[in-house]
């Protein structure tokens, strides 16, 4: 006489839903795609990989360096502009203003 069942299924979690309510299905709204395929054995992927790229190793350690040098430019950069608007505003604009 009840409605409640009686199996010992674990409650679902809500399904997740998009904005507006709608849902997506999925990787690219799931319309027609299957499953993503996920790796069996990462760690022999990895290995293959690196192997793969044995012979590029030389040029791929350049491009790390001159990324950290990029870096570094874009934190320095601005900082010297900075220097250069300071002296020009102390040595000419600024006497214009009175001293604060």
């Amino acid at each position: 006489m009840s409605d409640e069942k009686t199996t010992s299924e674990a409650p679902r979690p809500p399904a997740r839903r998009g904005p507006m309510g709608g849902g997506f299905g999925g990787p690219m709204g799931g319309h027609g795609m299957a499953p993503v395929a996920k790796a069996k054995n990462f760690g022999e992927s990895a290995r293959r990989l690196l192997a793969e790229l044995k012979p590029q190793s030389a040029r791929i350690v350049v491009v790390m360096v001159l990324a950290a040098i990029s870096g570094s430019f874009a934190v320095v950069g601005p900082k010297i502009p900075g220097k250069g608007r300071t002296i020009v505003f102390n040595g000419g604009i600024g006497k214009q203003f009175p001293a604060a």
